[in-house]
């Protein structure tokens, strides 16, 4: 099937599933709640950091997409129904989407091409929180002219690329969850936090995040809650790092980057792997 090339002004609009905590004080917690999301490709500030494309290789003048990109920080997510609430500093900061589909006999700088899975619409992988067990989705719309072949071969390998990312993400986001992921940003961030609010951390109950004691000196409780968040948001992007949005490169999730060489791909290895079986001639595609 003939299917649109993904180009970096490409809109992405999507659904994303994440905790909110209602004002005036946070609960009661809602574990899964709507968000509508939005973004570009790579446009503005979206993609700064994460985005995979050619500035060289152009469809209809626009800079082409390659398999694997990821719009990353700062995608748009407003709560539907329409209510404020203190974590969408961070679902707003900290956000992925990730485009898995493409075509493996079609390079753009040495890698596939990103296409629409939908001939005209593709279906990206969008962050989540880990109450909840299904990922966000989020639908780029293409109207380039150029177009690229996909395979069965090519379609099997991206889905199980996109299997292989939400199951890892799903996994980090309930390890991160963990009273014993908490406890141990808590020691990390105990001596920050009785600089911050001398005297007061020690009367806080067991486990509360650096957020409360900001909050009880004063802040702004979404400011709290953001910057509350900041070191263990720190450790999942310079510690371990995730497969959606930006990790950095020497992390698990960044693929153990060293002296230019992966040594962690397991969503690369799923792909090829796949890619591999289906393409050969001994194997029928239909």
């Amino acid at each position: 099937m003939y299917c649109n090339v993904l180009v970096h002004v490409n809109p992405m609009i999507g659904l994303d599933p994440h905790t909110a905590l209602p004002p005036p004080v946070g609960l009661p917690i809602i574990p899964i709640y709507a968000h509508i999301t939005g973004a570009f490709n790579h446009l503005a500030i979206w993609g700064f950091a994460t985005a995979k494309d050619s500035s060289i290789v152009l469809c209809d003048g626009n800079k082409t997409m390659q398999r694997g990109t990821d719009i990353g920080f700062f995608v748009i997510h407003v709560p539907i129904p329409l209510i404020p609430h203190f974590l969408l500093p961070i679902w707003n900061t900290l956000t992925g989407s990730k485009s898995e589909f493409g075509v493996n006999a079609v390079l753009v700088e040495d890698a596939p091409v990103a296409v629409a899975v939908a001939k005209i619409v593709n279906l990206n992988l969008n962050c989540f929180g880990y109450t909840s067990p299904l990922p966000g989705v989020g639908v780029v719309i293409t109207w380039t002219s150029v177009q690229a072949a996909m395979s069965l071969a090519d379609f099997l390998a991206g889905l199980a690329a996109a299997v292989i990312d939400w199951a890892i993400q799903a996994i980090v986001n309930k390890l991160t969850a963990t009273k014993a992921f908490g406890r141990f940003v808590d020691r990390i961030t105990g001596p920050l936090w009785r600089r911050i609010a001398p005297g007061l951390v020690e009367r806080l109950p067991a486990g509360t995040l650096l957020g409360s004691a900001l909050h009880a000196t004063g802040w702004n409780r979404s400011a709290a809650y953001f910057a509350g968040n900041i070191p263990a948001a720190a450790i999942s992007i310079l510690g371990h790092g995730s497969p959606i949005g930006y990790s950095a490169p020497w992390t698990l999730g960044g693929g153990l980057n060293i002296g230019g060489n992966s040594y962690f791909d397991p969503t690369g290895w799923a792909h090829s792997a796949v890619y591999d079986y289906f393409n050969s001639p001994a194997v029928p595609q239909y």
